[in-house]
């Protein structure tokens, strides 16, 4: 029993720095520069302004995307959810909402100044490049 609460103990506490360390963007409202690919070509500033909710000991990034591409200026919900590690940041599953695309690698990397958005159920791609702080 004394060997179970030990092995117990050590995996929380490896969970728990494991969740301390995922990389989100830049803190909210931060300004990125975005390149579309796929369904969504084109280019243009995008801004990320969310909340941070804990679910269980997991983040749940929800918020707005406020971005311009074409000209046209638009805003709609996303959330980042499941984060799991990368050498150098963050992967992520990135949802549009309601009822949006739903993108299995959106990775944030280098303490949130590269966004990478592939995988992704529409077959759109994104990379964004957060602007000067």
């Amino acid at each position: 029993m004394k060997k179970i609460t030990v092995a117990l103990a050590l995996l929380a506490s490896v969970a728990a720095v494991a969740h301390a360390a995922e990389v989100r963007p830049s803190d909210a409202p931060r300004s990125y520069f975005c390149f579309y690919g796929g369904t969504r070509a084109g280019e243009g500033p995008s801004t990320f302004d969310y909340t941070v909710f804990d679910l269980r000991g997991t983040p749940l990034l929800r918020g707005t995307e406020s971005y311009t591409i074409g000209g046209v200026r638009a805003t709609r919900k996303f959330a980042f959810a499941h984060p799991a590690s990368l050498p150098n940041g963050t992967r992520w599953e990135f949802t549009f909402e309601p009822g949006g695309p739903q993108c299995t690698q959106a990775d944030v990397l280098y303490s949130g100044v590269v966004i990478t958005i592939s995988g992704c159920s529409d077959g759109h791609t994104r990379g964004c490049y957060l602007l000067s702080p």
